[in-house]
């Protein structure tokens, strides 16, 4: 690092990953902090930096690079700390640089025998609950959560119809071919690691997909299913929150998601039979819930799946980061399945429930280009994996083409008439919040006041009060859609 972008990083001020110290003399509070940042996402500690971002230096002796070394030597367990020493204007001052990388699986870290976190700004001691999952981790990065014995959960509380079910199934798709195993559940169960030797103790894995028991040990085999009313989470029609083994909670999802989901009728110019168009690709949302079930982090007691039903999209986001190998470019070209419960997967697949390991979201891609609707979203935020795929009605919304002919609109200025299409009346704030993507308010203005010289929407009241809605004519557009969505319905 040099004088110019140290200074640049000065300018980002004290956070999550780095901290300012004035001098050596804080370098037992300057390691306590390098220990909060291995413990949490890597960081970066200046020593000969004011809290208010003023660059001094200081001396760098041999005392002083004794003491570091000394300092170093007390993290346990031993890592990689990237020492430098900056130059600065102040003749031989130096800004001491202490860098870590994040070091996901191999804490926790201690420093003088003591664990520490990172919380906004500022070091705090670990507390027991964070230091417990660190330990977890550790393990599981050994031992992986699905082939522990289970806790509190025997053999009795398997529902032997259902591992008889998977199996029977995975003959008959050609997926298993040991028909002498076929009616014996404890057989089947050996032969795929779930049951051990004395065939006392079951692994977590069996619990997962043929349980019948859930809590209060297991309450992670959870999902949540919630249909809000609009494009936000302020209301909903509908919650249920379902606990229960893996094929249960498929069953669950898929009838919430067809329950909730709006078919619209198009009948083609000479033809008599009519076409029913689900909101969604039914077989992308049966692959995203799979996928979800499938491949998310059970091993953490509070976790879940979570399925919501927007105005204009579906939300099915999972507890557990991708695999360290993997990022979400890739996630949309031809891919390695890499996953995290390899058991889980492998029953998954030999019961035929999925066409090929790894083709998850690449089959979630091409279902969406079928149904012609804008690529589906992958997100990895607060450590879920999200996929988002947005509604065929919102896709295919119309306006006359009289109201509309010779303005030329940007996507997102089309967006904010769709929003409008949907909420009679809106203010410039919640517009704003109604995007996916990361949109100013100060655009979404910007774009308003297009629209409004367009003669497209216009303002409501005034000052903090004002909303916007859409004009005349484009509620008379609005309204004739409507009719015409009634009609197909009544036709259905």
């Amino acid at each position: 690092m040099n004088l110019k972008s140290l200074e640049t990083l000065v300018k980002t001020g004290e956070s999550e990953i780095l901290e300012f110290k004035k001098s050596s003399g804080t370098l037992k509070a300057a390691f306590k902090t390098i220990c909060a940042f291995l413990n949490s996402n890597g960081g970066t500690v200046l020593i000969g930096v004011f809290n208010d971002g003023k660059i001094v230096g200081q001396d760098v002796t041999d005392k002083t690079q004794l003491e570091l070394a000394n300092m170093m030597q007390n993290i346990e367990p031993n890592t990689r700390i990237h020492l430098d020493f900056i130059p600065i204007n102040h003749g031989d001052k130096r800004v001491i640089s202490l860098h870590v990388d994040p070091v996901k699986g191999s804490g926790p870290f201690f420093f003088d025998g003591k664990a520490y976190e990172r919380i906004a700004a500022s070091t705090h001691r670990m507390k027991h609950e964070r230091l417990q999952s660190l330990f977890s981790e550790k393990i599981q990065n050994t031992t992986p959560w699905e082939r522990w014995f289970a806790e509190g959960i025997s053999y009795e509380n398997l529902h032997e119809k259902e591992i008889l079910k998977f199996y029977h199934e995975a003959l008959h798709c050609g997926r298993a071919r040991d028909k002498t195993i076929a009616n014996d559940p404890k057989d089947i169960l050996l032969g795929f690691g779930m049951l051990s030797d004395d065939q006392k103790k079951i692994t977590n894995a069996a619990v997962v997909l043929f349980g019948k028991k859930f809590l209060p040990n297991y309450p992670q085999c959870t999902i949540k299913l919630i249909k809000f009313n609009g494009l936000d989470k302020r209301n909903f029609l509908d919650n249920k929150k379902v606990t229960g083994n893996l094929f249960e909670l498929l069953e669950e999802a898929m009838n919430f998601v067809h329950r909730n989901m709006k078919i619209t009728s198009q009948f083609t110019e000479g033809q008599y039979q009519r076409k029913d168009i689900p909101e969604f690709p039914p077989l992308a949302i049966r692959e995203a819930v799979i996928n979800a079930l499938t491949h998310r982090d059970y091993s953490q007691a509070n976790g879940y799946v979570e399925i919501g039903l927007y105005d204009d999209r579906i939300e099915i986001a999972s507890l557990g980061e991708l695999p360290a190998h993997m990022h979400l470019d890739l996630l949309r070209k031809k891919h390695k399945s890499i996953p995290r419960n390899q058991i889980i997967a492998d029953v998954v697949y030999t019961r035929g429930l999925v066409e090929q390991l790894g083709r998850g979201t690449n089959i979630i891609l091409e279902e969406c280009k079928v149904f012609d609707l804008p690529e589906p979203e992958f997100l990895m935020e607060h450590g879920f994996f999200q996929v988002t795929m947005f509604s065929t009605l919102q896709a295919h919304m119309e306006f006359a083409e009289d109201v509309l002919d010779g303005i030329k609109l940007t996507d997102r200025q089309k967006k904010i008439l769709e929003i409008l299409y949907k909420n009679d009346r809106m203010q410039t704030s919640d517009i704003t919040t109604s995007f996916q993507q990361k949109t100013t308010q100060r655009t979404i203005q910007r774009d308003l006041s297009y629209l409004e010289q367009c003669g497209l929407v216009k303002q409501k009241g005034i000052g903090r009060s004002t909303q916007w809605e859409l004009t005349a004519k484009m509620k008379k557009s609005r309204q004739s859609r409507h009719n015409r969505d009634n009609h197909d319905k009544l036709e259905k």
